[in-house]
């Protein structure tokens, strides 16, 4: 049986060859930590040259690195640090940021919000500490121009800390944290060949020497200098630092060829009359995100297509890879070529279409929890009818909406904005007072979009004053609005 072709990079990919290699032989190291012995020192010292290769590759000789066991652990490992600190103070994160950033500010009760990479400015406040930057979207592939932000962050305040995600970017595009001004980057090795399991945090010196920063470790140990314990990850660094070096060397031809084959499944695909790329508007854009990415629209469940796909042998994703419960829709699909494909994918378009409308006909659409709404009339919104994914793109179209700017969660915020202007419509939504008397979504979108226009994260922020109102009013009496 042939082994499928593989287009979920940005879920992470294989381990290369060199890795596998390097990985088998550094698995027969001793301790790197027992440098009494002759076989420490000898770990240690391969330990460390693979470290110092990782570091200065996608940082600075001065840099501190941080060996954690993901990504996450590392986003999550600033955050925590950032907040013991300034346990007062507020974080940005900006829109497209990997779902571990949010997870950890509301794990450790941080103060934040969601603002667009157009936006930031104005949303940096006196009680702004840090800012979140993803450097490439891993559900796009967006590229965001982080050294340009990051300047203009630190000349807004030099004492705002902005961290840096390069997960996507890390051995797939040129990047160095010295180079974009970060305070601090994260990224993990199983996005660029490397094995999983294991991660990063580069810190600038002029970070880890702040003197109003006191380094918490979440791992209590001496190992790292007191900054995370646990047994040193030999064969991880030493297999991460091979993996790191080999996709560096064939970075640019492989990145050529990589965009070369999207561009071309770009061009099949948009001969589809039921499909939509969402990313990337035309051919040309291509070359200015990671170069690799495609975000479809389907309009039949996604996970019931990728299902069928791999049995054709196509792997693709339907989100992002750490959430795939949550993702941003039941009909969106993701691929993601891995750098330096070479495999054809002339048929991907046309199996991806049969399937389509062979779904369509069948029950397994059925059964997905939120299917598309097949009303021929999208504009109607019934009062007891729940509003459905595909009509709220649909109103956005409509009123040329750009979703990505709606904060923090794009579709989802836009749809929560119409069901709270649902409360000037009909009961069971509204009041009889309230009632406008129409069943027309657009009425509710437009009233939505007013909002937004006003603030990109007005919903944001009226959810969070709800809710601090309703325990507010729990035990009070509340006046009574109406007269009698």
């Amino acid at each position: 049986m042939s082994k499928n072709i593989y287009l979920d990079a940005n879920g992470g990919i294989e381990m290369c060859h060199d890795a596998i290699e390097k990985y088998k032989m550094a698995s027969e190291l001793t301790n790197p930590s027992n440098i009494t012995s002759s076989a420490g020192r000898v770990a240690a010292t391969i330990y460390e040259s693979a470290l110092d290769f990782i570091r200065t590759s996608v940082g600075s000789v001065q840099d501190k690195i941080l060996v954690t066991s993901s990504a996450t652990e590392s986003n999550a490992t600033i955050l925590y640090n950032i907040h013991k600190n300034y346990p007062c103070g507020h974080i940005l994160i900006v829109q497209d940021a990997h779902p571990s950033i949010e997870e950890a500010a509301k794990q450790y009760k941080i103060d934040y919000a969601f603002c667009s990479p157009d936006a930031f400015e104005s949303a940096i406040t006196d009680m702004t500490i840090a800012v979140v930057i993803t450097h490439v979207s891993s559900l796009t592939g967006k590229i965001q121009p982080s050294a340009k932000m990051i300047r203009r962050i630190h000349s807004i305040d030099p004492k705002i800390m902005v961290l840096c995600d390069a997960t996507q970017a890390v051995g797939r595009l040129r990047i160095n944290r010295s180079n974009i001004g970060a305070d601090y980057m994260t990224f993990s090795s199983h996005k660029f060949g490397g094995p999983k399991g294991i991660g990063f945090i580069l810190i600038s010196n002029k970070a880890y020497k702040r003197e109003d920063m006191t380094w918490h470790s979440l791992i209590p140990g001496g190992q790292q200098n007191n900054m995370r314990g646990g047994t040193h990850n030999v064969s991880g660094v030493v297999s991460s630092a091979a993996a790191l070096r080999y996709k560096l060397d064939t970075l640019y031809n492989d990145r050529r060829n990589t965009i070369s084959m999207t561009r071309g499944l770009y061009r099949s695909l948009c001969e589809l009359d039921n499909v939509s790329i969402l990313n990337v508007q035309s051919e040309d854009e291509i070359e200015h995100t990671l170069g690799n990415t495609l975000l479809l629209k389907v309009p039949v469940c996604s996970k019931a297509i990728a299902v069928r796909l791999s049995e054709f042998g196509y792997d693709v994703g339907i989100g992002c890879a750490c959430q795939t419960e949550k993702t941003t829709s039941p009909n969106v699909l993701r691929i993601s070529l891995p750098m330096g494909i070479t495999e054809p994918l002339d048929e991907f378009a046309p199996m991806l279409s049969s399937i389509i409308n062979e779904l369509g006909t069948s029950d397994e659409t059925i059964q997905d929890p939120s299917p598309v709404s097949t009303k021929p009339d999208l504009s109607i919104l019934m009062p007891d009818t729940k509003l459905t994914d595909e009509q709220a793109i649909w109103a956005a179209e409509q009123l040329n909406v750009n979703l990505d700017s709606v904060l923090p969660d794009g579709l989802k915020t836009w749809m929560y904005g119409i069901n709270v202007e649902r409360e000037h419509g009909p009961k069971p939504h509204g009041w009889d007072n309230t009632d406008v008397g129409d069943v027309d979504l657009l009425i509710y979108a437009k009233i939505t979009l007013a909002h937004l226009m006003e603030f990109p994260d007005y919903y944001d922020r009226l959810h969070k004053m709800e809710e601090a109102a309703e325990k507010y009013w729990k035990d009070k009496t509340k006046p009574k609005i109406l007269q009698e």
